[in-house]
């Protein structure tokens, strides 16, 4: 999903490698292709990594030799021992245990010894160069150094005047989960309502992009508070979490197709600032219309 940037304020861009390298810049260029900026880019701060001293009763729970440094929340390399690694999401770090929780186990077998190390990059983009705002997107145009080789990513990144506000955050996930599925609920992490509440956000925003409502015009974004809890539910479903009586597909169709109306109904009446002058226009505030079809 593109990323949000403020006009004229000083943004932080992030990316996270399909593999851990060793070092990264990103340069940003306008829609017309022009280069705004060139920044080198700064790896998370574990160093050489921090060392597993003990492997859990699970293996998603691991003991560290130091923690400081490490986020819950955050995406790291796993790096085993054994020559094998892979990327993992930390869920929860226990400050004085040293005990860290992993969203899902690493890919293999954890041994004491295996390393956590840094992977995701983060580069300042300055304001000066996110002077004019647009609807249609800048590029970020990643280059990543790993050994002798390089890799190439690309974001798109749109300049906007204010930023589109989460519709539903990790508590709204958990109520909405609790309330329908609590004994699996119970056995979930932090990280998981972290991540469908962001899946949620995202699919409501492409939505909105793809009708060119662009979320970051409309004036009122509580208006979409309905359609993020829907899009909660489409995320629940794709994970299994169905409410009894129903059948995966149907279900997932009949909240599609809710979360469609949804969105329907939140711009209708709304201000949509589409000239981006930030002054509400006579056309900029339309209401629902609903057409009859009748087969004779």
């Amino acid at each position: 999903m593109a990323l949000e940037l403020l006009q004229n304020t000083t943004e932080t861009v992030e990316i996270t490698p399909a593999l851990r390298c060793d070092s990264a810049s990103v340069v940003l260029y306008s829609p017309a292709g022009s280069e705004l900026a060139a920044v080198d880019a700064i790896a998370d701060p574990l160093g050489a990594g921090a060392e597993v001293s003990a492997v859990g009763a699970t293996p998603d729970l691991l003991t560290y030799d130091a923690v400081t440094d490490i986020a819950a929340g955050r995406d790291y390399w796993y790096a085993s021992i054994s020559g094998w690694g892979c990327k993992v999401r930390v869920s929860e770090v226990n400050t004085t245990t040293k005990v860290v929780t992993l969203e899902t186990p690493p890919e293999g077998t954890p041994a004491v010894g295996d390393m956590l190390q840094g992977l995701v990059f983060t580069a300042e983009i300055p304001g000066s160069a996110l002077a004019t705002r647009d609807t249609k997107p800048h590029r970020l145009d990643w280059v990543m150094v790993v050994g002798t080789s390089t890799r190439a990513y690309r974001q798109a990144a749109y300049v906007v005047g204010m930023k589109f506000r989460a519709l539903a955050e990790p508590d709204d996930v958990a109520r909405v989960a609790y309330q329908n599925f609590p004994s699996w609920a119970r056995t979930q992490k932090a990280a998981t309502w972290a991540r469908i509440a962001d899946q949620a956000t995202s699919r409501v925003r492409q939505a909105l992009v793809a009708l060119e409502d662009y979320p970051w015009l409309i004036g009122d974004h509580n208006a979409f508070r309905a359609a993020g809890e829907v899009a909660v539910r489409i995320e629940l479903g794709r994970q299994g979490r169905v409410p009894p009586g129903n059948e995966a597909m149907p279900y997932l169709a009949q909240q599609e197709t809710l979360l469609a109306t949804s969105i329907r109904e939140a711009v209708a009446g709304a201000w949509v600032d589409r000239d981006d002058n930030r002054a509400v226009g006579s056309r900029e505030v339309t209401g629902l219309r609903t057409i009859r079809i009748e087969r004779t």
